[in-house]
Order: C-alpha cells, then sequence, then structure tokens
C-alpha cells in the first residue's frame, strides 16, 4: 500500500497486530538483502542532489540542534573558534559543536584542537586549571 508520507506509513503500522508486524520486519529484512544496490544507488542519489541533508540529520541527532542553529552559532561566532579564536577558513574541518556531555546543552563552535583539549580533560575545571598553573611555572623556570 503506496503512502502519501512516512507520517502515514507509521500511523498505519502502529495499528497493526503483532504477527502482522513481525511479518512486515521479516519482509523489509528481505527486501533491504535482495535490493540492496539499489537502495544504495537510491541513498547515494539522494545524497548528491540534497547536498546539506546529512549534515542537517547528523546535528540533529547528535546534538539536536538544525543546520540553520549550526549556522547562527557559527554567524554570532564570526566564523571563529570560541576558545582560540582563529577563522574556520584556516582549519580543513568545519568547527565543532561543543556541547555539555551531562546536560547535552550546545556550548559553542570550537576547532578540532580546541574541542580535542576539552574532550581529554572530559570538561574538568579543575583539571584545566592545574594545566594552565602547570604552564605558567614551567613558563617562569624557562626562562630564568
Amino acid at each position: 500500500m503506496p503512502y502519501k508520507n512516512a507520517e502515514d506509513r507509521r500511523r498505519h503500522e502502529r495499528g497493526l497486530s503483532a504477527e502482522r508486524k513481525a511479518a512486515l520486519a521479516e519482509y523489509k529484512r528481505e527486501y533491504r538483502k535482495t535490493h540492496k544496490e539499489k537502495i544504495s544507488k537510491q541513498r547515494r542519489d539522494y545524497r548528491k542532489n540534497n547536498p546539506g541533508y546529512e549534515k542537517d540529520r547528523l546535528l540533529r541527532y547528535f546534538y539536536g540542534i538544525s543546520k540553520e542553529q549550526y549556522n547562527e552559532l557559527f554567524i554570532i561566532q564570526k566564523g571563529c573558534c570560541s576558545i582560540c579564536g582563529r577563522h574556520q577558513s584556516e582549519f580543513k574541518k568545519s568547527l565543532f559543536v561543543d556541547h555539555d556531555h551531562e546536560t547535552g546543552k550546545v556550548r559553542g563552535l570550537l576547532c578540532y584542537s580546541c574541542n580535542t583539549i576539552l574532550g581529554m580533560a572530559h570538561d574538568n575545571i579543575d583539571l584545566l586549571k592545574n594545566t594552565i598553573d602547570y604552564l605558567e611555572r614551567y613558563n617562569n623556570y624557562v626562562r630564568k
């Protein structure tokens, strides 16, 4: 039965019996196995014709923001890393979305290096302060 959109399909599947849902799931698995190349080509074509689709999908899945919200953050930060201030044009990759792992709240956009520093420190403020103290001691020691 063809559906007008994905919501119609989901609505129809919710009303099915457990046996019918299992049969439908088995049919879908079998279809994906036997039509692997066709499905892969359709997906490739879709991504090719909708270049922003994949980035938008990943932003929504991992951070709960849209591509438009990412672009707003980018404009607010003037295209620069929120920590080091270097512009995205200096990097090969786009700026990463930094977020609080406890709450999931997005904090800003960071370059690869700054994002890695925070990740390796597990967002531990004391560890980062100790690192700063260490660098200051080292720099003072070397300069004397």
